[in-house]
């Protein structure tokens, strides 16, 4: 039998871009920006590792989405409100992750938030609520995370590390 169009290498590589990406979200939360004890690094480096990441992450998901729209046109249909819910999160994610990389631009962001703090509070909610979308996406399309198994890891994996975060936040 003929090989279906997104069954190659470029939709194995699409994949991975995402996977990359959700894993760099997930990092972000270690590297939220501000100095830590270990690995032993103070001033701006962490801000700027986060910041970098953030940049890296919206490329990967960048890629991510154009290479499978190249790799198969009929995915445009996930790009439509009748797609399933669970593509419907990873584009609100993509379209969040986007707005979290661009409004955390040093210029703009002053622009948009003069107080520090609020900035902070909402890039930190709106960094949970992308995590939370794209861990719905993942799940739902269960592309090689694909069994009760693997979905329970993973999932422990990211409420762990996002109660990290939190538990560095709030004490």
């Amino acid at each position: 039998m003929p090989i279906a169009p997104a069954v190659d290498l470029a939709w194995d590589w699409a994949n991975a871009m995402g996977y990359l990406g959700l894993s760099l979200c997930l990092l972000l939360f270690i590297y939220a920006g501000r100095p830590r004890s270990f690995p032993p690094f103070s001033g701006r480096f962490f801000a700027n590792l986060h910041r970098d990441l953030g940049y890296l992450a919206a490329l990967l998901v960048t890629g991510h989405v154009g290479l499978l729209l190249h790799a198969e046109p009929m995915l445009l249909e996930h790009l439509k409100p009748s797609a399933p819910l669970y593509m419907l999160a990873g584009l609100l994610a993509s379209v969040l992750l986007l707005v979290l990389v661009v409004s955390s631009v040093k210029g703009l962001r002053k622009r948009i938030w003069p107080d520090y703090r609020h900035f902070k509070l909402l890039h930190a909610w709106l960094a949970i609520t992308c995590v939370g979308l794209i861990a719905w996406h993942v799940a739902g399309s269960r592309f090689y995370l694909n069994t009760g198994l693997k979905l329970a890891v993973g999932g422990l994996a990211a409420i762990g590390l996002i109660g990290f975060y939190l538990r560095g936040r709030l004490g």
